[in-house]
C-alpha cells in the first residue's frame, strides 16, 4: 500500500502542498491558501473532467441506444444462449459491456484528489487554531450549530447540499442509474468527512461550489469566452494583489509572475498558434501510432529515470556516510527507492492514464511535450549546473545567495529550449522520427547506466561503512549504555587536543568568563590562543592540525610522488604515535576524513593496537535529545522523514531552469510545510 500511496496519491499531495505553500507565503492566511489550492486543481484537472464527460456521454449515448435491442434479447432467451446471441449484439454494434467502466473516469479522476488532499489538510498541525471569516477553528471540526449540548458541524452539510445541486443540473434528463450514483457519491463524502478538520471540509466545499459552477457553464450557449474572461480576471487580481503585498521581490520571481499571468491572458491567442503548429508540423505524428507512442513512452522513461534515480543517486553517492543512519534509515538506497516510487507516478502512471484517454492530436502533443521536457532536463542538469557550494543532508545549501542567477544563466537556457523545440519540430515535419527515437533509446540507456553505477558505488560504500562500524565495536544501536571514553590519570600528565569543525577558538575566553563552573573543571589546561587553520575545509586544514607544519598544504604539495590520501593518514598519527612513544596512553575519537572516509574508517591506525580508537559521532546527542524530549520534542525519524520529502523537489530544482532554482529552493524548505524544529546539527 505505501508503493502505490507513494506512485499515486503522493505527487497530488506534493502539488496541492505546493499551492498551498505559495498561496500561504503570497497572503499570510491559511484559508486563503485553501481557497488557492481549489482554484488551481480544479482548473489543473478541468481537461481531464472534459475527456472523463466525453467518454461518460459516449458510454450513456451508447447504453440508452442499445437498451431496447437488449431488453428484446433477454425477454425472449435465457441461459447460454442469452449470452450467445448478447455477445453478437454487442459485436455488431461495437461495444463491449467493460465499457461500461468509462462511467466511472471522472470517479476514478476525482478519487486520488480527495485522498491526497484528505491526507495533507488533515494532517496539517498549522492549521489548529487558526480561524476564517465564521470558520473557528480549520484544525477541527467547525461545531457551528449549537443545538443543546450537542455541536453540529454545519460545513459538511452545506457541502452536501450544493454536491446535491450540482448533480441535480448535470444529470437532468439523465437515466436514474447515472442519479443514483452522484447521490450516493454526495451520502459518502458527508459521512467521510462529518467529523473531519473544517479545513478539509472547506476545500472539498468549494470543490463543489466548482463543480456547481462547471455544471451550469455547461449550460451556456458559449462557455468557454466566460471561463477565460472569469479566469483572466482571476489572475490579473492575484498578480496584482501579490505584487502589491510584496514590493521587494526578486527580478526572477517577477519575471516568473508576470510569465504566468500573460500565459492566461493571452491563452486563446497560445492555443491558435499551437493549433497552426499542429497543422503545420504535427498531423503526421498523430497519424503514425508507433512511432508516437515510442517517443511517448521513451521520453516518459528517461524523465522517469532522470528524477527518481540519476539525480538522487549522485547526490547520495557523493557523500554516502553521510546519508547513511539517518533518522530511520540505514541503507541510503531507502531514499532512492522511495523517489524513483514518486516518480514512477509522476511520469509513467499518470501520463499513460492521460495519453490513454486522450485524442489522437493531443497524444501527438503530449508524446512531443515530454520529449521537449526530458531533453530540457538533462540540458539543465549537465550543461547548466551551477556553483551552489555544500549542501547538507538535509538538502540545504551552506551558501544560498550563489543560487541567484546571472542574466547569461537566464537567457541561455531559455535559448537551448528554444532551439530544442525548433529542432524538434523539423524533425517530425520531415518524417526523421526514426532519428529521434533513436536519440531518446541510447539517452534512456545512459540515464540507466549512469544510475546503476551510483546505486552499485552507494551500496559498496554503505557496506564498507557498516562493516567499519562494526569493526570500531560501536555498531548502529544508538540504545547501548554510554561508557567513559576519555580515562585521565590523577597521578601523571593529561593532554587533551580539542578539534573541533567550525569552531573559533577565540570564543573560548568568553565562554569560560560565562561559565565559571566549566572554567573551574578546565583549571591546569593550557589555552593556546594562537592558532589558525591552513584552509576552510576539512582536506587543507586538518594535515597541519594534527601534523604540524611539515603538513601545511605548500609542504604537502611538494611530495607530489606520493598519494594524498597517504600523506592525509600520516599526518593523523604523528601526534598519537609521538605521545604513544612518549609512554602516554592515547585514545582517539573520530579521526577527521580518516583514509578519506567521512568517518569510521581506521585504516591509518591498525598498524597500532596500543591505540585506542572510537566512533562516537551522534551517540551522545542521540542520547541527550532522548533524555529530553520534552523540551526537544525530538523524533528519531526527523532527518530521514525531511530527506524523504525533500528529494523529489530537489530532483526538479536540479533540472530546472537556473532562474527559477532560487524560488523552488525557498529558503531550504522546497514549498514544504514547516516541520516542528526538532532537529539538532551533529556537530
Amino acid at each position: 500500500m505505501t508503493i502505490f500511496y507513494n506512485a499515486i496519491i503522493y505527487p497530488l499531495e506534493l502539488l496541492i502542498e505546493f499551492f498551498f505553500i505559495f498561496f500561504d507565503k503570497s497572503f499570510d492566511d491559511y484559508g486563503l491558501a485553501i481557497i488557492g489550492i481549489s482554484i488551481v486543481v480544479n482548473f489543473l484537472t478541468l481537461p481531464l473532467y472534459h475527456v472523463a464527460e466525453t467518454l461518460q456521454r459516449k458510454e450513456r449515448d451508447t447504453r440508452i441506444r442499445l437498451a431496447p435491442g437488449i431488453a428484446r434479447i433477454k425477454a425472449a432467451f435465457k441461459g447460454d444462449e442469452q449470452y450467445m446471441i448478447l455477445s453478437t449484439f454487442y459485436r455488431q454494434n461495437h461495444y463491449h459491456p467493460a465499457y461500461a467502466l468509462r462511467s466511472s473516469v471522472s470517479l476514478l479522476i476525482q478519487v486520488p484528489f480527495f485522498i491526497a488532499a484528505y491526507q495533507f489538510l488533515s494532517n496539517l498541525v498549522q492549521l489548529q487554531g487558526k480561524s476564517f471569516f465564521f470558520i473557528p477553528n480549520l484544525g477541527a471540526p467547525d461545531g457551528m450549530l449549537q443545538v443543546g449540548s450537542v455541536a453540529l458541524n454545519v460545513l459538511p452539510l452545506v457541502m452536501t447540499v450544493i454536491n446535491v445541486i450540482a448533480g441535480m443540473i448535470y444529470t437532468k434528463g439523465f437515466p436514474l442509474r447515472d442519479k443514483l450514483q452522484l447521490y450516493g457519491m454526495a451520502l459518502l463524502f458527508l459521512v467521510l468527512l462529518y467529523e473531519s478538520p473544517a479545513g478539509l471540509v472547506f476545500y472539498w466545499t468549494l470543490n463543489n461550489v466548482f463543480s456547481l459552477g462547471k455544471n451550469i457553464f455547461y449550460k451556456l450557449k458559449r462557455p468557454l469566452p466566460v471561463l477565460y474572461i472569469l479566469a483572466t480576471a482571476t489572475t490579473l487580481g492575484l498578480t496584482a494583489a501579490i505584487w502589491i503585498i510584496h514590493p521587494t521581490l526578486s527580478l526572477a520571481n517577477r519575471i516568473i509572475f508576470i510569465s504566468g499571468c500573460l500565459v492566461i491572458v493571452f491563452l486563446p491567442f497560445i492555443l491558435n498558434f499551437f493549433r497552426c503548429i499542429y497543422s503545420q508540423f504535427l498531423v503526421g505524428l498523430a497519424e503514425q501510432t508507433k512511432q508516437r507512442n515510442t517517443i511517448f513512452l521513451l521520453s516518459a522513461t528517461l524523465l522517469f529515470l532522470i528524477h527518481g534515480i540519476v539525480v538522487p543517486a549522485n547526490l547520495l553517492s557523493s557523500s554516502t556516510i553521510e546519508f547513511s543512519f539517518t533518522g530511520t534509515v540505514h541503507n541510503p538506497l531507502s531514499y532512492i527507492a522511495t523517489n524513483a516510487t514518486i516518480f514512477f507516478g509522476v511520469w509513467i502512471i499518470w501520463p499513460l492514464f492521460i495519453y490513454a484517454i486522450a485524442k489522437k492530436a493531443t497524444k501527438a502533443t503530449i508524446s512531443l511535450f515530454l520529449c521537449l521536457l526530458s531533453l530540457t532536463a538533462l540540458a539543465n542538469l549537465f550543461l547548466f549546473t551551477g556553483e551552489y557550494g555544500i549542501v547538507s543532508t538535509l538538502l540545504q545549501f551552506e551558501n544560498p545567495s550563489l543560487l541567484d542567477a546571472t542574466p547569461v544563466m537566464m537567457l541561455l537556457p531559455l535559448l537551448v529550449t528554444l532551439l530544442l523545440i525548433v529542432a524538434l519540430l523539423f524533425l517530425v515535419k520531415y518524417k526523421k522520427t526514426p532519428l529521434l527515437c533513436s536519440l531518446l533509446t541510447i539517452l534512456v540507456l545512459g540515464s540507466f547506466f549512469s544510475g546503476v553505477v551510483s546505486v552499485i558505488t552507494i551500496h559498496r560504500e554503505y557496506t564498507e561503512y557498516a562493516e567499519n562500524l562494526a569493526l570500531a565495536d560501536e555498531g548502529i544501536d544508538d540504545t547501548n549504555e554510554i561508557q567513559p571514553v576519555f580515562n585521565f590519570s590523577k597521578q601523571g600528565k593529561n593532554v587533551l587536543f580539542i578539534f573541533l569543525d567550525r569552531a573559533i577558538s577565540s570564543y573560548l575566553p568568553f565562554i569560560l568568563e560565562d561559565i565559571p563552573e566549566l572554567q573551574e573543571q578546565l583549571e591546569g589546561f593550557v589555552y593556546y590562543p594562537n592558532t589558525v587553520s591552513f584552509g576552510n575545509n576539512t582536506l587543507h586544514g586538518v594535515p597541519a592540525m594534527m601534523g604540524g607544519y611539515e603538513y601545511t598544504p605548500d609542504e604537502i604539495n611538494k611530495r607530489s610522488n606520493e598519494k594524498l590520501v597517504d600523506k592525509h593518514n600520516e599526518s593523523l598519527l604523528v601526534m598519537p604515535k609521538l605521545f604513544m612513544d612518549a609512554g602516554y596512553s592515547v585514545t582517539i575519537t573520530n579521526p577527521p576524513y580518516s583514509n578519506y572516509k567521512w568517518e569510521a574508517d581506521y585504516t591509518p591506525f591498525k598498524e597500532y593496537p596500543a591505540m585506542k580508537v572510537m566512533h562516537h559521532h551522534g551517540k551522545f546527542s542521540v542520547r541527550y535529545k532522548k533524555e529530553h524530549q520534552d523540551v526537544l520534542e525530538w523524533d528519531v525519524a526527523y532527518e530521514s522523514d525531511i530527506i524523504k520529502k525533500r528529494l523529489p523537489i530537489f530532483s526538479i530544482f536540479k533540472t530546472s531552469f537556473p532562474m527559477i532554482r532560487r524560488t523552488l529552493y525557498e529558503e531550504g524548505r522546497y514549498f514544504q510545510k514547516e516541520e516542528k524544529p526538532q532537529f539538532t546539527d551533529s556537530f
